[in-house]
């Protein structure tokens, strides 16, 4: 079975890709921030960052983009653990709260952050049959449903 990080970065793939063009993608958790540029090819130049050295999400984030070569991304898709609200997220696993369009601004990147189970939920169609478990008898479907338990 594929780690949770791992569905997380198929989810922001699969959200990011709706721009058709290179963006940053990233599992912020209350110990990690795992961070990756996704193109059309997949993903690529993963990093992991420890959540505590950084004050704040966009310095993790200009943080991650030093480690880049140009052109960088100028968007960044986020799977962070909570509800995502339209400006200030609340998060008691790390940084306590900050404002959306502030970290933007700071980060000098297009932000759209969404919950992180609803990344891993986007990343399901791109499992590998010998990656699901059928919790229900009979033949299965190739387009059945699929669900995600957490």
């Amino acid at each position: 079975m594929r780690k949770l990080a791992e569905l997380i970065a198929l989810g922001t793939v699969e959200a990011a890709m709706r721009n058709k063009t290179e963006t940053i993608i990233a599992d912020i958790g209350g110990t990690n921030a795992r961070f990756a540029v996704a193109g059309t090819d997949g993903y690529h130049h993963v990093k992991i960052l420890r959540t505590k050295d950084y004050s704040c999400l966009s310095d993790a984030l200009n943080a991650y983009k030093e480690t880049l070569e140009a052109p960088i991304p100028g968007s960044a898709f986020i799977g962070i653990a909570g509800p995502v609200p339209d400006e200030t997220f609340l998060w008691p696993n790390g940084w306590n709260s900050f404002s959306i369009m502030e970290e933007s601004r700071r980060a000098d990147l297009q932000l759209s952050l969404m919950n992180d189970f609803e990344a891993a939920a986007l990343g399901l169609p791109h499992l590998k049959p010998s990656e699901l478990r059928q919790i229900v008898s009979g033949v299965p479907a190739s387009h059945a449903s699929k669900a995600l338990i957490g």
